[in-house]
């Protein structure tokens, strides 16, 4: 019902609001904690809310916060485990790469990984990239 007066831009008082109480929502993590909103509960009637109500709305602020923040964590990590599975794939690419190189070039792994990087920079590609195009190149050259 509140929401209908918000949406008819009519003031809290207009509204008939005589009662308000606000609790910030922060997410701690291992910076500074941000403020990320607040929880508002409003009442039409001006004695509605004491103390007990104030620290339950503390408490269950600092329940949101915590949930709010695990599952930041918990995306984060998501995201730390892609990027490594992804660098684990690379890696095996670029290891191929560099043994196509040793076989044709009779080069050392030093010497074949030098090249690689050496490419990269030049074309100012990945070395990833550099290493799956050594791959293909080799791969439809033996076909």
């Amino acid at each position: 019902m509140i929401w209908d007066h918000w949406r008819s831009r009519r003031t809290p008082v207009q509204a008939g609001i005589a009662a308000y109480l606000s609790v910030p929502l922060v997410l701690d993590g291992a910076g500074p904690d941000v403020l990320i909103g607040s929880f508002n509960v409003y009442s039409y009637h001006a004695e509605s809310f004491d103390p007990f109500d104030e620290q339950l709305m503390r408490l269950l602020t600092s329940a949101a916060s915590a949930a709010i923040s695990n599952a930041r964590r918990w995306s984060e990590a998501q995201e730390h485990v892609r990027q490594l599975q992804q660098a684990l794939i690379s890696r095996a690419e670029i290891d191929q790469a560099k043994g196509v190189l040793m076989g044709l070039h009779h080069l050392t792994a030093d010497q074949a990984f030098d090249r690689l990087v050496e490419r990269s920079q030049h074309s100012n590609t990945k070395l990833r990239d550099v290493a799956r195009a050594v791959i293909a190149a080799h791969t439809h050259r033996r076909r």
